[in-house]
């Protein structure tokens, strides 16, 4: 934060929570930043069949998936911690905003994964996956998060820090399964339609 200023939002991926929560508290510990600042938004991404904690949010109590489903198996556990449950239902913070959830597919994670590999030569799972399906969808991304539009008074330069992490149970092997099995072997669905989100700060 002291190099790049403070992140208007952070995007992580949720599998039991214990990303998430770290991001809160490192958010929380960090060197107080200027008074006139707006607090953090965070967002906790999942792929569906892995969403434990859009799955908590809704019943408001700890629950269960029955089964995990999704291709993104980092993310599975099938209930989240009560501390991500908490901080999202009441994070209780001056300096991080609220806890959002977000619920994707698998194929835009894997979609985001491809993708990320072309862009910047770095492997990883559908697990980070999910939280890349945001860069490359900037719609859904400001839909989630509409603080990051730019203001009425044309104010631009919002700061989105994306966590991308999670890359044991990737290969090349893997990518181009995705390829295949989400239709982007022409090289062009993986670009169709939107343009990677500016100013995304990704952090290895």
């Amino acid at each position: 934060p002291e190099r790049a200023g403070r992140p208007d939002a952070v995007v992580c991926s949720v599998g039991g929570g214990g990303l998430l929560n770290g991001v809160v508290a490192a958010l929380d510990a960090a060197p107080p930043f200027s008074p006139a600042a707006p607090p953090v938004a965070v967002l906790g991404v999942e792929t569906r069949g892995a969403h434990s904690l859009a799955h908590a949010i809704a019943a408001r109590r700890l629950v269960a998936l029955p089964a995990i489903t999704s291709i993104a198996t980092s993310l599975g556990a099938p209930t989240v911690s009560s501390q991500t449950l908490r901080l999202a239902l009441s994070p209780s913070s001056s300096t991080v905003a609220s806890v959002r959830s977000a619920v994707i597919s698998d194929a835009a994670a894997a979609r985001a994964s491809v993708r990320f590999a072309d862009d910047e030569r770095t492997l990883v799972e559908a697990a980070c996956g999910a939280s890349l399906a945001l860069c490359y969808d900037p719609a859904l991304l400001h839909s989630l998060v509409p603080e990051l539009r730019a203001g009425g008074d044309g104010s631009e330069g919002k700061r989105v820090l994306v966590v991308v992490c999670g890359g044991s149970n990737v290969s090349l092997e893997v990518l181009e399964g995705y390829r295949r099995k989400y239709g982007m072997l022409d090289g062009t669905e993986s670009h169709r339609g939107v343009e990677k989100i500016g100013r995304v700060q990704s952090l290895l």
